[in-house]
């Protein structure tokens, strides 16, 4: 992807969008996306489409795509959904980065509805367009005096009726979704297609990105193994979603955990998944959390991401500074001695504590010595 012509476009729309009084309009490199608000309602133009579109188009074509882009705040889509828009609406899964960076730049967003699937993720409704994903607003379902969790029941049964087909096995124990049509990650909503697909244990996914989701079980090693590489050469094909893994037990969806110690610890790249997530939540709204810090006088030290043998780790330096807050990481560095997270945790103790913003950051209340260092520093 050529950022020099995304910027291109995205400031094209931007300014396209400009023209309307009354807009406020924010432009997200990182992200591929314009995000406009218009009387108190947020309206976001994701740009991955309209990129490929542009890249292809001449210039002369150009000024037409960007203006079909810009249509999102048009006053038709301010007016309530109609009766053919219900039909095409279905549940959205969001990261929740999107929210936590809302909320960092426009303050409370707590209006716009949605329903929590894991810590990380929740659903969203939205209106499959032909040009364009119009959100669902909770003033859309005040018009038709309709209640958030009915709504969610009709996407879902229209969901449902656009995922019959198969899914695709890239490998031996490891499939992929076929449909590609941006909700593909909005099927973790219909759970009960998951056991259907043929994995031997419990489903384990990941979503790569928009159009994507992985799909292996807890008793296929080899999809096991091949998950992350899979997870991360997808998720550089489009804008990323959530490539930490899921394991649907009992119906229900949660990320992997202690219970799941024999599955990470046969497989240990499973566990650099939650690293590979953790870079990617934190290079959306790290920044901004540590401005917001800083202003309550915190000194915050930044999450640093690198690619070691083929997986990626993540770190954080214990700075010899008061005040000091870090975000977890795989490994701390300790004046300049590397210590695994958890071996750093037991360390602290209750000198490390957990502070209310995400993603994850801790208080550092005391420095452990250097003997302390020395003893559990990684060998």
């Amino acid at each position: 992807m050529s950022q020099a012509l995304l910027e291109e476009l995205a400031n094209a729309v931007a300014a396209k969008l400009g023209e309307t009084a009354g807009v406020a309009v924010v432009v997200d490199l990182d992200e591929r996306r314009v995000r406009v608000t218009e009387h108190g309602l947020i309206r976001e133009i994701y740009l991955g489409n309209a990129y490929e579109e542009y890249v292809r188009a001449t210039p002369e074509a150009r000024p037409a795509i960007v203006e079909r882009y810009a249509r999102i705040v048009e006053p038709d889509d301010l007016a309530p959904p109609t009766d053919e828009d219900w039909q095409r609406m279905l549940p959205k899964l969001t990261p929740r980065r999107e929210r936590e960076l809302l909320r960092l730049r426009f303050g409370n967003v707590e209006n716009l509805g949605g329903i929590a699937l894991t810590e990380h993720l929740l659903f969203d409704l939205a209106i499959d367009l032909p040009e364009r994903i119009r959100m669902v607003q909770p003033s859309d379902l005040a018009a038709t005096n309709t209640a958030w969790g009915d709504a969610f029941e009709r996407g879902r049964r229209n969901l449902l009726g656009r995922s019959k087909e198969p899914w695709n096995e890239v490998a031996s124990g490891l499939f992929m979704s076929p449909w590609g049509d941006y909700f593909d990650g909005a099927r973790l909503a219909l759970p009960t297609l998951f056991p259907r697909i043929g994995v031997r244990g419990d489903p384990i996914v990941t979503i790569p990105n928009r159009c994507a989701v992985l799909c292996t079980g807890s008793e296929e090693p080899l999809g096991l193994q091949l998950l992350y590489q899979a997870t991360r050469e997808l998720m550089q094909q489009d804008r990323p979603m959530h490539v930490a893994a899921l394991r649907l037990v009992d119906g229900a969806w949660r990320e992997l955990c202690a219970d799941d110690i024999a599955i990470v610890s046969a497989v240990p790249k499973l566990a650099h998944l939650e690293y590979l997530q953790d870079a990617l939540d934190y290079g959306a709204v790290g920044v901004l959390l540590r401005t917001a810090l800083g202003t309550l006088g915190y000194h915050v030290e930044p999450l640093q991401s690198s690619d070691l043998d083929g997986v990626v780790i993540t770190s954080t330096q214990l700075a010899k500074t008061p005040n000091l807050v870090i975000p977890r990481a795989s490994i701390v560095y300790c004046n300049g001695e590397p210590l695994h997270w958890y071996d750093f945790a037991a360390l602290l103790g209750k000198n490390l504590a957990q502070i209310d913003v995400w993603p994850v950051h801790y208080e550092v209340r005391r420095h452990p010595t250097l003997v302390e260092i020395k003893a559990a520093r990684i060998r």
